[in-house]
């Protein structure tokens, strides 16, 4: 991507490139045991470099109205993941009802290594005169590796045609917060009438997300220091910043639920509405804190947000050109020093962290299997 960031206020020789590539290869084996019994086997492998570069190294300066000199930030990243999954679904077994079980088993490995660099920074008042200026720390390398293991179980259970319930139980692990994590989900399918027409359906559950690998390595990022200048140029004040981890890295901790209403028309046609809710707490943050001459860069898990959604969506066979959709955003707040924005990472999702999919329920909502839910969707 050539030119990241072109605005009205920002022209193309201060812009940076984004420049990124990756691979990845899965394989996938169905065991059948027994009549009815099966074993599923996964394994992937992903790697995702990236690299930011500017168009120059003249100096950066944030004018009132533009943007000049070459972007002030170069990176050189390079992620990869590996992950091993097993899953046993067992024969149903018959008990007050019909039970699915499967349990699991999950093992990933990640890497994340790269450089960043910061070049000065100026920032000029209305007269096009310095106000302040942003310097940094030399050029610094990171490498980091984390281990992460996850068990889970779960019942799908069919009380009768038209109620089926389900229910599950996992646990996460990994070596960069050292702690092991319950995450409890459930949900329900009810069919309203008895031409099976109209369901309802929701599920509640917990999710922690991973810790990004740029948390353990934010101290590795350069420091900075602040100056306030007049309008000759003397410093009038100058703050140090330290990059530092306030307290031991937690992972993120959301909790979610989610109710739908479906009703089939006619034999193409569906019409859907639907309400989601999402709190998250444990977020990661980034906060300045100075006092005097010195100064901090603070990464805490002191973030939360929330979010309520209102979808609803009406479709017609795959063959027509006709559908209608509509998204209403009810609610949502958050803190906005979040450490992607405020590290100097590029937006892009582009650390080991790789793309997660959707944070929405969908029944059943104990797929305990699947990838950790994100936190926040982007």
């Amino acid at each position: 991507m050539d030119y990241l960031g072109l605005s009205t206020f920002t022209p193309q020789p201060s812009t940076p490139d984004f420049h990124q590539r990756g691979e990845q290869i899965n394989a996938q084996d169905h065991y059948v045991i027994g009549q009815a019994g099966l074993l599923n086997s996964q394994f992937s492998y992903k790697r995702f470099d990236a690299d930011v570069t500017a168009q120059s190294n003249d100096p950066y300066r944030l004018l009132l109205e533009t943007t000049e000199g070459g972007f002030f930030n170069r990176q050189a990243r390079r992620t990869s993941r590996t992950s091993l999954q097993e899953t046993y679904q067992l024969a149903p077994w018959q008990f007050a009802g019909s039970h699915q079980f499967a349990v699991g088993l999950i093992y990933e490995h990640s890497a994340y290594q790269g450089r960043q660099r910061f070049l000065p920074v100026e920032i000029d008042g209305a007269l096009n005169e310095p106000v302040e200026r942003i310097s940094f720390t030399s050029p610094t390398l990171f490498r980091i590796s984390q281990n992460e293991t996850a068990w889970f179980a779960g019942d799908q259970w069919a009380i009768n045609p038209r109620l089926t319930l389900s229910f599950g139980l996992r646990f996460d692990n990994d070596t960069i917060t050292s702690s092991t994590h319950a995450a409890p989900r459930t949900g329900f399918l009810l069919s309203l009438t008895g031409d099976g027409k109209t369901l309802l359906k929701g599920g509640v559950g917990r999710f922690y997300d991973r810790v990004p690998l740029t948390a353990p390595t934010f101290t590795g990022l350069p420091d900075r220091t602040v100056t306030v200048v007049d309008q000759n140029g003397v410093a009038l004040s100058s703050v140090s910043y330290q990059n530092k981890i306030i307290g031991e890295l937690r992972s993120p901790r959301s909790t979610s639920w989610n109710l739908e209403l479906d009703r089939q028309i006619l034999a193409g046609l569906l019409l859907r509405i639907a309400y989601e809710q999402r709190n998250t707490t444990d977020d990661f943050v980034v906060s300045p804190v100075s006092s005097g001459t010195t100064g901090t860069l603070e990464l805490s898990n002191g973030g939360s947000d929330s979010y309520r959604e209102f979808p609803g969506d009406g479709s017609l066979p795959a063959s027509s050109p006709f559908a209608e959709c509509f998204v209403r955003p009810l609610r949502a707040f958050g803190d906005l020093n979040d450490l992607i924005s405020s590290s100097g990472i590029s937006r892009n999702r582009s650390s080991s962290r790789m793309p997660e999919g959707d944070c929405r329920l969908t029944h059943p909502t104990v797929s305990c299997s699947g990838a950790h839910l994100p936190a926040r969707c982007t």
